[in-house]
């Protein structure tokens, strides 16, 4: 059988270069969506988020929205 924390190690190990790599991993026991683990890495585009201001970075151009001003 495969070591669950063996195996996210590894995956951190070899992604841990990639600039955008995401890993969601349910911390829940017992429960039927603990069972699910997910892994983004080596997106197209990204979204980071902070405060009031949005980055969407797309094809190495970014644009840059305030919610303030109404964009969302």
């Amino acid at each position: 059988m495969i070591d669950k924390n063996k195996l996210i190690a590894q995956i951190q190990r070899f992604y841990k270069d990639e600039e955008y790599f995401m890993l969601l991993e349910s911390q829940m026991k017992n429960h039927p969506a603990s069972k699910n683990t997910y892994l983004a890495a080596g997106s197209e585009i990204s979204i980071k988020a902070f405060g009031n201001e949005i980055h969407i970075i797309e094809q190495g151009g970014k644009e840059s929205l305030n919610k303030i001003l109404g964009w969302l």
